[in-house]
């Protein structure tokens, strides 16, 4: 099977374009995103069947961009959508702030993203696959009900102040007390199931992180 066979729509498709008036129309996506699918404690109401054939399609989705060297670099609540009827479907949107590294190169930085979904080595200004494979793991723990949809307090453009203020300080002290509950949520999880497989995505050293390409081998092979 084709890693192309593996993604059944579960990335967004551009239908048209047009240069001279700016504009991009694209597929309409059946459902809604995952932030608008939460109970009136802000936990996430999909049933553990849902959350199965959401990590397996999502995971598929990035393993297929990272294949192109596309780093989508906002993955969260916000951009995936997922409708259970008539099947299961999951789709990655919103790709305003993915980059190509083969087009820009490997040391490309911007200040952008999210702060619940920012990984680790954002703070000494790295963006790569490994932060998708980050911000999907943080967005598996609401879709298990682990943690609830949240934000952390805090704005990222003050993080690189320079020099230091009282707000970066507070920022980046905020973002690491973060990084640590994340990683601690990731330690706790029993080494089973599609758990152990979330374990390996949030773990702190972005080089020790499962891809999403091994994320795929693995639910194929049934490791």
């Amino acid at each position: 099977m084709q890693l192309t066979d593996l993604i059944q729509g579960n990335v967004t498709q551009i239908l048209q374009s047009k240069q001279a008036d700016l504009t991009i129309t694209l597929r309409h996506e059946a459902g809604s995103s995952l932030d608008r699918q939460t109970d009136n404690q802000d936990l996430c109401t999909l049933t553990p069947s849902d959350s199965y054939h959401l990590l397996r399609q999502i995971s598929s989705a990035l393993a297929f961009i990272h294949s192109k060297s596309i780093v989508h670099d906002d993955v969260k609540q916000e951009n995936i959508m997922f409708t259970s009827t008539p099947f299961p479907h999951a789709v990655l949107i919103d790709f305003g702030a993915s980059f190509n590294q083969d087009i820009v190169g490997k040391d490309y930085w911007k200040i952008s993203g999210t702060p619940m979904y920012i990984p680790p080595e954002f703070l000494d200004k790295r963006k790569g696959p490994e932060g998708d494979i980050w911000a999907f793991g943080v967005t598996m723990l609401f879709v298990n009900r682990i943690m609830p949809l949240q934000d952390i307090g805090v704005f990222i453009p003050h993080l690189f102040i320079d020099p230091p203020t009282e707000q970066s300080t507070f920022t980046r002290t905020r973002l690491i007390e973060w990084f640590e509950d994340v990683v601690q949520e990731g330690e706790v999880l029993e080494d089973t199931g599609d758990n152990k497989f979330i374990k390996r995505m949030l773990l702190n050293r972005f080089e020790d992180r499962i891809t999403a390409a091994e994320l795929v081998t693995g639910f194929m092979n049934g490791v």
